[in-house]
């Protein structure tokens, strides 16, 4: 299933250098309860491939940057589970703020027969009248 929101990983099942912030043997979820701390981190912006932050754990910053980051719909194989805090949500999120509306593909001659309509029916308004 997709992620919906922009995560900052924490933990997973599997060894990920880049991504794992809170090292510890944490085989059951339950036991999650142990983590504690506090998440600064920049505004929601656009950019995809950068992000700036610390979070601080048991008063102990540590920097975080955009390979921690699970953005809105990716997707995670071969994970039994992770511990993620959402960071942005909504239109908050990266890709969200990232994504542009598709410009409209129109052909010259398409333009050109729009302009000669406006035309026509503006000379059989005037003779109407």
């Amino acid at each position: 299933e997709a992620i919906q929101e922009t995560h900052l990983l924490l933990t997973s099942t599997e060894e990920l250098d880049d991504c794992g912030l809170i090292k510890g043997n944490f085989d059951n979820p339950n036991r999650l309860n142990l983590l504690d701390g506090n998440i600064l981190s920049e505004a929601p912006n656009n950019k995809l491939y950068l992000f700036n932050g610390v979070i601080y754990q048991n008063s102990f910053p540590h920097p975080i940057n955009s390979k921690q980051l699970l953005l809105r719909g990716s997707q995670l194989k071969q994970t039994k589970w992770i511990v993620g805090c959402t960071v942005f949500t909504g239109s908050d999120t990266k890709v969200v703020m990232n994504s542009s509306k598709a410009p409209t593909k129109r052909s010259n001659i398409e333009k050109r027969t729009n302009k000669f309509i406006f035309v026509i029916l503006a000379i059989l308004f005037f003779l109407c009248a």
